[in-house]
């Protein structure tokens, strides 16, 4: 199994928390959807941890990252990734978004354009 290494960000508004291993392969973000915490996306995570390295944030209000005093919009969120793809990824990465229930994790994917990193 991988080991995925907690780790935290403060992107000003909230401290982020994300996992990420050590592999020396291509950067994939894996973002979870509603509901959910990077822990519940092992599945997709032990695998692609084969061959990328992996960053697995839980989301402003899930897991152990920050809750808002200002709600959660999606903009919020793309705001959030764009943060740790610009301070913490650093090179360009692929991102999965896996739904569920809401579309929060593909909703981010689709919209993450701003980094120039994704």
């Amino acid at each position: 199994m991988t080991q995925m290494k907690e780790q935290t960000l403060d992107t000003g508004d909230i401290v982020l928390n994300y996992a990420e291993n050590d592999h020396q392969g291509s950067a994939l973000m894996i973002i979870h959807g509603i509901m959910l915490c990077w822990q519940d996306m092992r599945g997709f995570i032990e695998p692609l941890s084969q061959t990328h390295h992996v960053f697995a944030p839980d989301l402003r209000g899930h897991g152990n990252s920050g809750h808002s005093r200002f709600g959660y919009p999606l903009a919020s969120y793309v705001d959030d990734v764009v943060h740790l793809m610009n301070q913490r990824v650093r090179e360009p990465a692929g991102i999965i978004g896996v739904p569920r229930r809401h579309r929060h994790g593909s909703g981010i994917a689709c919209n993450d354009q701003r980094s120039g990193t994704a």
